[in-house]
This record gives C-alpha cells, sequence and structure tokens, in this order.
C-alpha cells in the first residue's frame, strides 16, 4: 500500500479525472489524500478524501470573474506561484508520500518536487495536436477517464431529442451573454433544452422558450444519456463526457489564450463537432444546431470515438502507471 498526494488546483475540469484516478487508486487499498484551494474541499471531502488547503498559495478562485489581459495574468500567477510547492514540502513533511500526482500546470509545485517521473495525459492521443510527434518516454496517455455510465449507450437516432448547453464553472468574460445568445438561437428548435449555469451566472437573468429549462446546477449524468447535442465551452471533462456518451457538439471557446479553441478545432477536424466564435450570430448557431440533431457522417464518427473512449478506462491505466512508481513523481 503506497502513500499518495495529489496537488491540484481550483480549474474546474481539470478536477475530475484526479478524482478518478484517485478513486481508483484507493479501490486498489491505497491510502490516497489532496492538496488544493480551499474552496475545493468540499468536492473533494466529498469523495471521501482527505484534505489540506494550501497556506501559501495566491488566493485564487475559479468562480470569480479574470477579464481580459489582467484575466491573462491572474491565470499565469496561479501557474508560476511558489506557494503551492512550499505547501506540497511542507504536507509531505509533516505526513510523507511515496508517490506526489501534481496537476501539469502547477509549476511551482512541480519545480519543488525537483524531479518528474511519469506525465500523464488523460485523453485520447489523437485528440491532442501534440500526440502527432513524437514525445518523451516519460509522457502518457491514459486515455479519458471516464464517470460511471452504461458500456452500451443508445444510439443518439433513438433519443429523443435533447440539448445541454453549459458553458465553463470558470468565471469568464460575457458568459451570461453567451448563454442568453444560445438560448436566443435555439429558440423553436424541435428539441427541449436543458441549460446549466454554474455559480458564475443567475439563472434567472435568462429567458427562454418554453422548452427549455435553466438551473444552476444539474448532475450532467442526469441529462448525457439522453442527450443528442451538447453546446459548450470546449472544456474538457464535459466534452469528453459527451464524446463518450456519443453526443456531437457545438463549441464555443470562452477565452482566446487558453485550450478551447485547440480542443473545438481538433474535434470539427473529427467529424464530431462545430467550432464557432462566442459571438457568432444566432443563425450560425441555428444551423449548426439543425445539422447536428439530425441523421448524418457526424454520428457516425462520433459514435466510432465513443466506442473508442469507452473501451478503455483512463483511471485504470493511469493507476498502473503510478503504481508502478514507488517513492518517486508524477504529473497528472
Amino acid at each position: 500500500m503506497a502513500r499518495i498526494l495529489f496537488v491540484t488546483w481550483d480549474g474546474g475540469g481539470n478536477v475530475p479525472p484526479a478524482l478518478g484516478i484517485a478513486t481508483e487508486l484507493r479501490n486498489r487499498g491505497h491510502r490516497v489524500r489532496f492538496l488544493g484551494h480551499c474552496q475545493q474541499r468540499q468536492q473533494i471531502e466529498s469523495r471521501g478524501f482527505p484534505f489540506t488547503s494550501f497556506r501559501h498559495a495566491r488566493p485564487w478562485q475559479s468562480t470569480t470573474a479574470h477579464p481580459g489581459i489582467i484575466g491573462l495574468y491572474a491565470y499565469l500567477a496561479v501557474f508560476t506561484d511558489p506557494g503551492p510547492g512550499i505547501d506540497l514540502v511542507d504536507t509531505v513533511t509533516e505526513e510523507p508520500a511515496d508517490v506526489v500526482v501534481i496537476d501539469c500546470l502547477l509549476y511551482g509545485a512541480i519545480a519543488a518536487a525537483e524531479r518528474t517521473r511519469l506525465g500523464l495525459v488523460t485523453t485520447e492521443r489523437d485528440l491532442d495536436p501534440a500526440g502527432r510527434r513524437a514525445l518523451p518516454p516519460p509522457i502518457h496517455y491514459t486515455g479519458v477517464v471516464p464517470h460511471p455510465m452504461p458500456p452500451t449507450p443508445t444510439p443518439v437516432g433513438e433519443r429523443t431529442p435533447l440539448i445541454l448547453v453549459s458553458l465553463s464553472s470558470t468565471n469568464f468574460r460575457g458568459q451570461r451573454r453567451v448563454l442568453q445568445h444560445v438560448l436566443d438561437a435555439l429558440h423553436g428548435v424541435p428539441a427541449r433544452t436543458v441549460v446549466t449555469t454554474g455559480t458564475s451566472v443567475d439563472p434567472t437573468a435568462l429567458t427562454a422558450g418554453p422548452d427549455t429549462e435553466i438551473h444552476g446546477y444539474l448532475d450532467h449524468e442526469q441529462i448525457l444519456p439522453n442527450a443528442t447535442l451538447v453546446i459548450g465551452h470546449g472544456g474538457h471533462d464535459t466534452t469528453m463526457r459527451a464524446l463518450a456518451h456519443d453526443i456531437p457538439l457545438i463549441v464555443l471557446p470562452m477565452h482566446p489564450m487558453l485550450d478551447q479553441k485547440m480542443i473545438g478545432r481538433t474535434l470539427e477536424g473529427h467529424g464530431v463537432a462545430r467550432c464557432l466564435r462566442k459571438n457568432a450570430r444566432t443563425d450560425v448557431i441555428r444551423a449548426a444546431a439543425d445539422d447536428l440533431l439530425t441523421e448524418g457522417p457526424h454520428r457516425t464518427a462520433v459514435s466510432d470515438l465513443g466506442a473508442r473512449i469507452r473501451s478503455h478506462n483512463g483511471a485504470t491505466y493511469a493507476a498502473d502507471l503510478i503504481e508502478h512508481l514507488p517513492h518517486r513523481q508524477a504529473v497528472g
């Protein structure tokens, strides 16, 4: 049995893969605990993991707006902050760890760990543009870390039309405006629509037609098995969950400097999504929705991709790799 410490940060979609791998490791008998931002405590402890808050890290909260160039510098400050590294050293001094799994964007924590032995990329290799070239041997593509789901989803063509609209849990500039724009575009579309706003947008600030439900929070696992289209911002977790349920996507990247546009364009290249500007005209959004809600080659493409994602569990493979690294560090 190994003592394993996960070092994470309040970034939204980065947390579920870490929790999935941690759960697999715990199920194998390992002792797993987390270090991260204080507001992550409830999410992580609710999954049964001990949690320690950063004491030296810069204040950061994903639900706070970080607009424009100032927001970009705010993100960079979090990624390069030495504070998580100080807390990492303090934590393992108080309670030693055999393996440390560090979020790849926490450069300060990685530097404090001195050497990294393993890099885990929790996606399909051919969905990562970097995967087209040879990578150093320590880098491993684990595949998607899935949420619980049926092994064989109902074919999308047999589902009643249902659209899930969900942008980031991180507070990006203009998020409410984009959500309202999407709702305007979907007005009259022959499908039920479910919107989740997260904590960044007040659901009562949006107006929609009679076939639309708007929630502040709703577990997507209640919607995805029956959904036929997902409209999102290109966040990795929701995007991969949609693909795992054979659902095509419309991607509206919310931040030009993050990976959202890259994800959208990559999926568009695989024929399973449309990547549009976040300020795309309503008729453009509506046309994309109409197209993806009907039969076409996109459904075959996304069904093939979904089957590949479901064929192997990224958490299982990542746990296998971590178990073979006693007394070393892993970057996830």
